[in-house]
């Protein structure tokens, strides 16, 4: 039997357009009220949401870019092996100190990474290195500034030419 044969597709079906008058729930107009609120208080929110995806989405193709760039990809991962196998030497070392607190533990495979981060990439540690220095002087100098009213002999560039 085919599905033609069957009389439920023989007759045309008779459809009526019922038009039926609804009234509004008394809970209706405080819904629509609660959603206008919400709406245009969510804005800001909706707006530093899409702004924060945007970051991260930038910056996430930004370092796809940098690790496509990489040359030596080999040379790569031998020192993200370096350092990953020295921030666990720590954390097994920082596990030994019985008789340290939560912090040394904690710090112990941060200094082992530091360290071998230091090793592994000389160049970018010292100009991160002179980079922290002048902004920890550039800092110095606007608290000493703030609390003298007077700035000192040597500043940076930037700060010293900064008035109130």
């Amino acid at each position: 039997m085919k599905p033609e044969d069957l009389p439920l597709y023989k007759a045309p079906l008779e459809v009526q357009l019922v038009d039926k008058t609804q009234e509004k729930l008394p809970l209706e107009p405080q819904v629509a009220r609660a959603r206008e609120y919400v709406t245009e208080r969510s804005q800001p929110v909706i707006g530093a949401w899409t702004r924060s995806c945007a970051f991260v989405s930038d910056g996430i193709n930004n370092v796809s870019a940098k690790y496509n760039s990489i040359n030596d990809v080999k040379l790569f991962y031998q020192k993200a092996a370096i350092i990953g196998g020295s921030i666990m030497g720590g954390w097994i070392i920082g596990s030994f100190l019985r008789k340290s607190g939560r912090l040394q533990r904690v710090l112990t495979p941060i200094l082992f990474g530091t360290l071998s981060a230091a090793v592994c990439y000389p160049d970018k540690s010292v100009k991160l290195f002179n980079e922290g220095k002048y902004i920890a002087k550039k800092q110095a100098c606007s608290v000493y500034r703030k609390i003298t009213g007077k700035s000192p002999d040597k500043c940076p560039h930037s700060v010293s030419n900064k008035q109130k």
